[in-house]
């Protein structure tokens, strides 16, 4: 029903022998001229019935104006979820309790190369099935006890790809349970992990002190050693992280060679300097300390390395 013709409902309703008391409210305003019924009145005296009569349309409108409110802001907060799903790089996708797929966003297209208009209504085991996941990995998505994290590798073309998988179970404002899957891949962060772990072994081999520090966190805090830095300095691995390098020189900060290092690190240079520093035990020693910066793909330095080497020195003054 249109607006207009609610409106005219309750013009004629006021008219009525039920709404008396309407008119005789207008009438005593000193309107003894109306127009008893028609649009002429809600166009001449729609003031009154906005003033006396509020509550009446009030009651015819309310609910609509209610669902549509309603209504509205569904429709605006699912267009939001749905806009923001097809913007973020995480995959999603659900599926209900009998294994049938409900939601997947763009993400899963691109990642998966999984299309939507295909695999909207499939069952969850054939989508796994599309993507070449095996046996055990579909018998973990679709159990209904399973939740957590899982890695994916697929082989497309010839290429391994690397997917983290979170699997958790959500339900509906209905009590109806459905089941998340969200997708990120990993490649790169893999790839990353085993240079780093190569890089690891060729730093454990060496015969001399490696130290790794951050230098894109406050007071560059040390975040790997190896096993000759703990040999040579009495310090296990979980001792020193987290601290800068400077605590090895315990209460002598005073060492020129000392402003060498620092003007490397603020140039981001390579440095080099002979320190003296001290054991965990109190034990000193001399360290010829070389460091290098670490740059990232935008040549922005995010680590330096130091290299120690343990060096006689038979104590008192200068090294």
């Amino acid at each position: 029903m249109t607006f207009r013709k609610k409106l005219f409902r309750v013009i004629r309703a006021s008219n009525s022998a039920q709404n008396a008391t309407l008119g005789q409210q207008i009438r005593h305003k000193g309107e003894t001229n109306l127009p008893r019924k028609g649009w002429p009145l809600a166009r001449r005296k729609f003031r009154d019935l906005r003033s006396i009569g509020i509550s009446r349309i009030s009651q015819i409108f309310a609910p609509d104006m209610t669902t549509l409110a309603v209504r509205r802001t569904a429709d605006f907060e699912r267009e939001l979820i749905w806009g923001w799903m097809d913007s973020v790089h995480l995959g999603v996708v659900a599926f209900d309790a009998s294994g049938t797929i409900v939601v997947l966003n763009h993400a899963v297209e691109r990642l998966c190369g999984s299309r939507a208009d295909q695999a909207l209504g499939q069952h969850a085991s054939q989508w796994c099935e599309s993507l070449g996941a095996d046996a055990l990995f579909t018998d973990w998505l679709l159990s209904h006890a399973s939740t957590g994290q899982r890695e994916l590798t697929l082989t497309k073309d010839g290429v391994e790809r690397h997917f983290a998988i979170n699997l958790s179970t959500v339900k509906h404002a209905s009590g109806e349970p459905f089941r998340v899957v969200g997708i990120t891949e990993i490649t790169e962060i893999q790839r990353l992990q085993a240079e780093l772990d190569r890089q690891k072994r060729h730093w454990e081999a060496m015969n001399a002190g490696v130290v790794i520090s951050d230098v894109s966190q406050p007071d560059m805090p040390i975040i790997y050693v190896n096993r000759k830095f703990e040999q040579m300095s009495g310090y296990q691995a979980s001792e020193v992280i987290g601290k800068n390098c400077r605590f090895l020189q315990g209460a002598d900060q005073d060492q020129p060679a000392l402003e060498l290092l620092r003007l490397a690190i603020k140039n981001q240079t390579n440095g080099y300097a002979l320190l003296r520093n001290y054991k965990k035990d109190g034990t000193p020693f001399l360290n010829e300390l070389f460091i290098s910066p670490v740059r990232d793909h935008r040549g922005v330095t995010t680590h330096m390395i130091g290299v120690q080497h343990e060096r006689a020195w038979s104590g008192g003054g200068e090294p």
